[in-house]
């Protein structure tokens, strides 16, 4: 199980390697953005939309604000709004530049290019129609302009119910033909490491049949969906004709992220016996939450439906973040689950906050969810793998004392008779011999109450070293109970098993056991029997018992039938 955590977390860090250095790109200055001097604003105050002209006009009467940063960013539903672009050509050539306007969430987006009073280019598009060339998933809508040599400006109007965010910035194609790259490897391997890593848990699931495998699953899942829906490769590739699914599916699939995390928390935690009010109480809440969206989003109450995903998402965030630290040093390895959960929901926080406007917009906190996803997918990679190893050590555990006897680490009975009759049954079929050892310690309840128990026990644990020791590796050795053990002796006739048992007996008896700085020799008493084809174990070991029987009333220390000549010996 350590090769794969460890793929994956080399996969991990790269993946988190490219996106700081996508991000980096485009959030350092270039010599494009360089020719970008200055960004006015302002919003529409009457419900008519405003021509080019009369922004043009808006901005000359100085009724406009100067943006501090080329990332804007307006928050829900706010009011339609007007940029002016001075763009700066200090080359006397014609320059060909891409030009990135807005995210994929803009409902209408227009632009206008002028060159003086001349409109010289104009676009217009947002996910409110079909998916347009100039939309690029990842990026959002990007342009082609030549640059004139001198003073260029940009109009751009964007209006929108969902977060407006409006991240402007000028590239060269070189520059924007390699962010694409990097971009495409980074996703390739972010959506590569979540699909393992779902596959990996489903895995687990069907192996284990413990919930929050798959509750896991899910929640990775349902986050993996919600990417590829707000940056938009799901409008792109599939819904590409249907606008008003891409206006409600994100909404829709932030308010199902956040319920798919508290389900999964509250079965990581085991709420539902620690805690089952406020087990009740989320399942409730997330219940009410998928209904409030569902209705939200049949009766196209789209600036409601975008206020509700964001507030859900954010408050739910905070809510698993509570409920980690609440639980801090009361289940296992809580401080990597802080760790984890405390990267994602901060990560996930920041996203929000940014794309809503309440915390200045950077590509880097746009990116936040999938840092903080990356680094609790690696964080709980490992802790699953942990607990993983925990219970299949303590299920391997429990399969033991199920079937081994802890005092001498010989089988059990239920053990030995499972092994026996596979044996039996091979025997019988293909008509190989094999025979049956019984035998017990001599005169052990004398040994037992002149010593103790104490000292008994640790004499039945030299007789099972040595049976250990000398039986054969196909063997089936058990205790049967008490001081008698039981031997099968696979391949093996009557004549070999009685000469292998005089072996044994001799064993023991040049074998005194070490008690308290004393020698104790101990002796044992053997009964042997041959199996007989097409009868049953109980008759085998009757006979067996009977031999047994015989050695103890013929003296003691001895095999029952007696060995016959060295040359019957087994090797």
């Amino acid at each position: 199980m350590n090769l794969p955590r460890v793929i994956f977390a080399l996969l991990a860090l790269f993946c988190v390697q490219q996106l700081v250095l996508i991000i980096h790109q485009y959030d350092e200055p270039n010599d494009a953005t360089s020719m970008l001097k200055q960004i006015h604003y302002f919003q529409e105050v009457d419900a008519q939309s405003l021509s080019v002209e009369q922004a043009q006009q808006t901005f000359t009467s100085e009724q406009s604000s100067l943006a501090s940063s080329p990332f804007l960013a307006f928050g829900i539903g706010s009011r339609p709004t007007w940029l002016k672009l001075l763009i700066e050509n200090p080359t006397n050539e014609h320059l060909h530049q891409r030009l990135t306007a807005a995210l994929t969430w803009v409902d209408k987006l227009d632009i206008y290019q002028f060159a003086g009073p001349q409109l010289l280019s104009q676009w217009h598009d947002g996910d409110e129609q079909p998916k347009s060339t100039n939309f690029v998933p990842g990026v959002g809508f990007i342009y082609d302009i030549p640059l004139h040599p001198g003073e260029n400006i940009m109009y751009i109007r964007a209006q929108s119910h969902d977060p407006m965010v409006l991240p402007i910035q000028l590239t060269s194609f070189s520059q924007a033909t390699e962010q694409s790259i990097l971009l495409t490897l980074a996703n390739g391997v972010l959506y590569g490491i979540l699909l393992a890593l779902i596959s990996y848990n489903l895995m687990l699931f069907r192996t284990f049949s413990q919930p929050r495998f798959l509750y896991y699953s899910i929640y990775i899942g349902s986050f993996m969906l919600l990417n590829l829906s707000y940056n938009g490769y799901a409008f792109a590739l599939i819904y590409p004709n249907y606008p008003l699914t891409q206006n409600y599916f994100t909404l829709c699939l932030m308010v199902l992220h956040g319920c798919c995390g508290i389900v999964f928390i509250q079965s990581f935690l085991g709420l539902k016996h620690s805690m089952p009010i406020t087990y009740k109480s989320l399942l409730a809440y997330s219940g009410v939450a998928l209904a409030a969206s569902i209705l939200l989003t049949l009766t196209q109450q789209h600036v409601y439906a975008a206020l509700f995903a964001f507030v859900f998402l954010s408050f739910t965030c905070v809510v698993m973040l509570v409920l980690s630290a609440l639980h801090y040093k009361r289940v296992a390895d809580s401080e990597l689950l802080v760790v984890a959960v405390t990267s994602s929901t901060l990560g996930m926080l920041i996203t929000a906050l940014s794309v809503w406007g309440k915390i200045p917009f950077t590509l880097r906190g746009f990116h936040g969810a999938e840092f903080g996803l990356l680094i609790e997918a690696l964080l709980l990679a490992i802790l699953l793998a942990k607990q993983l190893r925990v219970k299949e050590g303590q299920r391997t555990r429990a399969e033991y004392l199920s079937a081994f006897d802890p005092l001498t680490d010989l089988r059990n009975r239920r053990s030995f008779l499972e092994a026996a009759n596979r044996h039996l049954s091979i025997a019988n079929r293909k008509q190989r011999p094999i025979s049956l050892i019984l035998l017990d310690i001599d005169l052990f309840k004398r040994l037992n109450d002149s010593y103790g128990h104490h000292i008994g026990d640790q004499a039945l644990v030299h007789f099972a070293q040595l049976l250990k020791a000398n039986a054969r590796e196909g063997d089936v050795l058990s205790r049967w109970g008490g001081e008698e053990m039981i031997l099968l002796l696979p391949e093996t006739t009557g004549l070999q098993a009685i000469a292998f048992a005089e072996r044994l007996r001799n064993t023991i008896e040049h074998s005194p056991f070490a008690m308290e700085q004393a020698l104790l020799q101990i002796t044992a008493s053997f009964g042997v029997a041959e199996y007989e084809h097409n009868t049953s174990f109980e008759h085998l070991f009757e006979e067996a018992d009977h031999h047994l029987y015989a050695a103890k009333q013929g003296g003691r220390n001895r095999v029952e039938p007696q060995p016959m000549h060295p040359r019957e010996l087994r090797a």
